[in-house]
């Protein structure tokens, strides 16, 4: 949730065009697009559920289902994961965050997501044995 959270506030951080001067401000009536607030929730859900097709589904053992987890699922992954850590360093740069924060916060929110996802995995295997 603080991943969509996060994903949405910054769609609602306007964007200066090319070359506007300094102390630029957009218009007291501007909003995003609804649209980029849709898209902006895809991101972190597109990186939970293939995080979960990764771990939940009983692939199979041979070459060719490790080709489809790797071709198929691991680069939607890896895109919404890297568009979810802009839109969250974006935020975090937005609202005057150090350097440092800027870099590793975002690994902080979408990788505990990650991780409780794999811990949910692990949980689950072992109350079935």
């Amino acid at each position: 949730m603080v991943s969509i959270a996060a994903n949405v506030a910054h769609t609602y951080l306007p964007k200066p065009p090319d070359g506007a001067p300094a102390g630029w401000a957009p218009d007291p009536g501007w909003s995003p697009s609804p649209l980029a607030v849709a898209l902006s929730v895809f991101w972190p859900v597109a990186l939970f559920v293939a995080v979960e097709i990764l771990t939940r589904i009983p692939w199979g053992e041979g070459f060719s289902s490790v080709v489809a987890r790797v071709a198929g699922v691991l680069p939607v992954a890896v895109v919404a994961a890297v568009v979810s850590y802009r839109h969250l360093s974006g935020l975090l740069e937005h609202f005057g965050e150090d350097p440092l924060t800027i870099a590793i916060g975002p690994l902080a929110v979408d990788g505990l997501m990650v991780m409780a996802s794999a811990a949910l995995l692990v949980t689950n295997r072992r109350s079935r044995t």
